[in-house]
């Protein structure tokens, strides 16, 4: 800890002189290399959340099973196993959120830690003088709620976005594999009304200030 404290400090001390395109890109790498530290249980949530959705879209496959059980053949048999597999997707599914979520949740904490105790390294080292020109609540506020904001996105923002990207691309793919006409139909339709909806909602808005 103390060799990447020290290495820390070097990155820090080149950035202050750096013009804002290399300061931007030191920031960027002191990001990752946080995340590469906890890299191992964000890659293990990152394939249970990946399960997880890919479960999730099983799910319109099952009830549709299920409906044609009932409706159409009227197979109790085939009804009561397809109800059966439909819970064990919910408790399988869960136990693969559940599992996200603590791995996620802990990965967070210690990148949290991390990011504080690099912070207080390097507030030890600023001159007297850089204590004088700020407040004590915006440098508390800054270790505090700023590092918060920070893990946050190093960690629940990718997976939240990788969790809708596959169920979007599964559910078109999905829609595509059962019926394509109607999946045609409703990628042609939707999406204009979509856009004016958003349009009219924000002229709204305006008129309404």
């Amino acid at each position: 800890m103390s060799q990447e404290m020290a290495a820390t400090g070097r990155l820090d001390a080149a950035a202050d002189d750096a013009p804002d395109g290399a300061r931007d890109r030191a920031d960027l790498r002191r990001m990752l290399a946080l995340i590469r530290r906890h890299g191992a249980s964000l890659a293990l949530a990152t394939v249970l959340l990946t399960i997880a959705s890919l479960l999730g879209l099983a799910l319109p496959l099952v009830i549709r099973s299920l409906v044609d059980s009932v409706l159409v053949s009227g197979n109790l048999t085939r009804l009561n196993l397809l109800a059966l597999g439909l819970v064990a997707l919910f408790v399988v599914q869960g136990f693969l959120f559940a599992g996200n979520n603590y791995l996620l949740v802990r990965a967070a904490q210690e990148i949290g830690v991390d990011l504080r105790l690099q912070l207080y390294e390097r507030l030890q080292r600023l001159p007297l003088g850089f204590f004088r020109q700020r407040r004590t609540g915006e440098l508390v506020s800054r270790v505090t709620n700023d590092v918060t904001v920070v893990q946050d996105t190093l960690t629940q923002t990718p997976i939240t976005l990788l969790r809708e990207l596959i169920t979007l691309i599964g559910g078109i793919g999905l829609m595509v594999a059962m019926n394509w006409r109607l999946s045609l139909l409703i990628l042609v339709v939707v999406p204009p009304i979509v856009v004016a909806g958003a349009f009219f909602g924000r002229r709204l808005q305006r008129l309404s200030i």
